[in-house]
């Protein structure tokens, strides 16, 4: 049985990158840059909630257009049965459109994302995200994500990254560390996390990942995160408020 879903995931994952050479094949001559990636994830974890607790792939391909817009295409896909679906199935397919800004020296972006889950009984619903990097040796990004569909809630975040030398390794490059820090309106906190009604700190994760070349066109990053609700409300109300993910990504860019 196992053994089985190893074979459809691989299937599926060929399927995936042949489609993806294709249209990249096709999309070179116009300029267009695409970027691919088949992520693995022992947990599935989103601002502190747990998704689903069982290991997911998530592969994702980004088409972009010389003028910086971007369209994404991001799924879940469980690898075993658990409470958020079936082996085997899609429970989460997502299609963003981003732009990038710039506003004075720093860099920025606006997007919409349309979040579908397929095969469960959750609703689709849409964001509205901005976001402003002001750069620097820790790189802190300040974002905001609006639902305009469901909870019609914001959710604030302000995340930083540093980059230090591996001792390790010539293929190794540098360990990025990384924190963000979550903030919900009551609107958002009630619709995600089922409490009463009202803004709080919602979590904090925590994450470190390294980058190692796998030939000339791919990448592999593993990674480990840490993840912790913060509000005691909100902890009491989940079964899990504190989560590890290990995760692993192939990437390559076309």
């Amino acid at each position: 049985m196992k053994f089985r879903k190893v074979i459809s995931c691989v299937v599926a994952i060929g399927c995936i990158v042949m489609a993806a050479g294709a249209v990249m094949a096709q999309d070179e001559a116009a300029g267009i840059s695409n970027s691919l990636s088949v992520a693995y994830a022992s947990k599935y974890v989103w601002r502190g909630l747990v998704l689903n607790p069982e290991p997911v792939m998530q592969p994702s391909l980004t088409l972009t257009l010389p003028s910086g817009l971007s369209y994404n295409y991001w799924a879940s896909y469980n690898l075993q049965n658990s409470s958020a679906g079936g082996d085997g199935q899609v429970v989460e397919a997502d299609h963003t459109l981003n732009y990038p800004v710039k506003l004075g020296q720093f860099d920025g972006s606006v997007g919409y994302s349309y979040w579908s889950y397929p095969n469960t009984a959750a609703h689709s619903t849409s964001e509205l995200s901005a976001n402003v990097c002001f750069g620097g040796k820790f790189n802190p990004t300040v974002s905001v994500n609006y639902d305009v569909d469901q909870t019609k809630g914001a959710y604030y975040s302000l995340g930083a990254s540093y980059a230090c030398g591996l001792p390790f390794g010539r293929t190794a490059k540098d360990l990025g560390l990384s924190v963000k820090v979550g903030f919900g309106d009551g609107r958002h906190n009630e619709g995600n996390y089922g409490i009463s009604r009202k803004s709080a700190l919602t979590d904090v994760s925590v994450g470190a990942s390294t980058e190692f070349a796998l030939g000339e066109k791919f990448t592999l990053i593993p990674s480990i995160t840490y993840s912790r609700i913060l509000d005691s409300e909100i902890r009491d109300a989940l079964a899990d408020p504190d989560n590890f993910v290990i995760g692993a990504a192939v990437n390559s860019s076309f």
